[in-house]
Order: structure tokens, then sequence, then C-alpha cells
């Protein structure tokens, strides 16, 4: 009798790949590193050090908060590289930080937990966010595209693209009630939206387009069009928290992708 191999996943996005895991055989997957609440452009940027303590009572929210201050994920990523990398850019929705330094300055994420912890009061630092003129995304002056490419250069120095799945989550506009009903999100949430899945979109299709032209094979995951948001998820109401039947679907993606990618592991 042959033992089945446990594949490990490394996630380097959000909720919404992770939960895909809840509708997974745990004995026969592993998420070995979950990095999320990191925007691309502050993973590249020179690490912070923080003198204090984050002031946060969750060990797995203090951890989020300083791998981004600290820039500890290329580290953490080359010693845990998992069987496959699934890729979401849902988090790009967060603002980013300037903040200032003793010598310089460097870019951190806003994320909801660094701002719980009070990390920013007192401190010296402007906000940002992704612009887009005639279709060419910056971030403080710079092209968004010089950040991209250098986040994909250190993704294939540790994985190949046919190890990798792009998870294509988006923001939806409208939910399923609690009594089953199908609603629009505020006209704040939608006009939010749309800014986010228009960045999204181009850091998506730039991603596919960087792969294809080394005619290199992935996976991709994409069903935002197929369903809602639920306002009984586990995590909440929200724009990224979908139907069940949306991790069920995709949790089949990732199963069959191992199944065809067998002889690789």
């Amino acid at each position: 009798m042959f033992l089945k191999k446990k594949r490990s996943v490394t996630i380097l996005g959000s909720c919404c790949s992770r939960d895909i895991f809840e509708y997974l055989d745990k004995a026969s997957y592993d998420i070995n590193l979950y990095i999320a609440r990191t925007k691309l452009v502050s993973q590249l940027a020179p690490p912070y050090l923080p003198s204090e303590d984050i002031a946060l009572s969750s060990s797995f929210q203090r951890r989020l908060v300083l791998n981004d201050l600290e820039k500890a994920q290329w580290k953490d990523l080359r010693a845990s590289a998992g069987d496959c990398c699934i890729i979401d850019y849902i988090d790009e929705r967060f603002k980013l930080i300037k903040i200032r330094t003793a010598a310089s300055s460097t870019y951190i994420t806003k994320s909801n937990e660094l701002v719980s912890s009070g990390f920013l009061n007192g401190k010296d630092y402007s906000e940002l966010q992704y612009e887009s003129v005639n279709g060419k995304w910056t971030v403080d002056s710079t092209d968004l595209v010089f950040y991209l490419e250098q986040f994909l250069r250190n993704i294939l120095e540790l994985y190949r693209t046919k190890k990798i799945i792009l998870h294509k989550a988006y923001m939806t506009d409208s939910y399923i009630s609690g009594k089953g009903a199908i609603q629009p999100f505020s006209k704040a949430v939608l006009a939010n939206n749309q800014q986010v899945n228009a960045m999204l979109r181009y850091l998506y299709s730039y991603t596919e387009e960087f792969f294809n032209k080394y005619h290199r094979k992935f996976m991709a995951i994409h069903l935002c069009d197929r369903y809602l948001a639920s306002e009984t998820h586990k995590w909440g109401l929200s724009p990224m928290h979908y139907q069940e039947g949306y991790y069920q679907e995709a949790a089949k993606l990732v199963k069959r992708y191992f199944s065809l990618s067998c002889t690789d592991f």
C-alpha cells in the first residue's frame, strides 16, 4: 500500500484563496505558508524595523503586520517553497503608506490590522493610491509595471509557472442575503469596487501576458462572473467574501490541477 503524498501549498494573496482549502481534504493538502495583508510595492521596499511591539491580541495578525513591515516574505518563501503557489491580488485594495525613517523612507501596507494596532500614531507618513491615466497605472510617480515585473521575476526564481495558480479574485457588486435575496452593495461600496476591479484587471492581465510572453504554462482560476458575495459568510459580509459554491468550484479546480500535475511532484 502506497501512502498518498500530502500537497503543500503556498498562498501569496488573501482569504479568497485560503478559504478554498476549507473545501479540500486536510489530510491531502497543507497550507505551508500564507502571506497576506501586504501590497506588492511594500514587499519590494526596504524593511521598516519597528522599535515597539505591535499591539494586537492575535498572534496571527501580529505576524501579518510584522511580515509587511520587516519584508520577511521573500525569506519565508525561499525557506518554505511549496508544491505550488497560489497568487491573488485582492489585498492590493489597501492603501499604500509612505513612511519616513531616520535615513530615508519606505513603503508599508495600510491593512486593517496595521490601523487597529495603532502603529501609525505619531508617525510621519503619507497615504498613496495606485493611479490610472490613459490605461497606465502608477504609484508615487513610478510605473506600477516596474514593481509588478520585479515581483513576478522573484516568484519565477522560486516556482516554475506550471506550479503557479493565478486566482483572479475580484470585488462583487451584489450579495445573497441571509434570506436568499439578491441585494446590491451601497453606492459607496460600488464606487470603490469599480476602482479596485479596474486595478485588479490590469494586474491579472499583465501577469498573464508576462507568463505567456515566455510561453510558460500556468493555471488561472476565474469564477467571479458566476458568483456573488454572501451575507452569511463566516468572515462577514464583504465584496470579496463569496458564496459557498464559489469555494467548492475553486476547490475542484485545485484538485484537478494537482491530479493533472501529479508527475511533477
